[in-house]
């Protein structure tokens, strides 16, 4: 042992320079459960958008075709005593 070999734990790997530059694993696990997590608040996003403009669009399109005659106007039914509701 007096040529400068010890026993027990060496180095992990590399120099020691290097092992410290590198990142943690839990801080890269952290960075893609973020990751993952900002496409789904992104997709949730969008999901609500369209499924509440959806209605939105349709009153529109009705108003569209109704101004321009392409469909028939909703009537009121003609009420009268003999027959309540025709």
């Amino acid at each position: 042992m007096s040529d400068g070999q010890r026993r027990g734990r060496g180095r992990p790997f590399g120099s020691k320079d290097s092992y410290k530059r590198r990142p943690p694993v839990a801080s890269a696990i952290e960075k893609q459960l973020a990751e993952i997590a900002a496409l789904l608040a992104e997709i949730n996003r969008r999901h609500r958008n369209e499924h509440e403009s959806l209605p939105a669009v349709l009153r529109r399109l009705v108003a569209i075709e109704r101004a321009l005659k392409l469909v028939e106007q909703p009537q009121t039914p003609w009420i009268s005593r003999p027959r309540p509701l025709e």
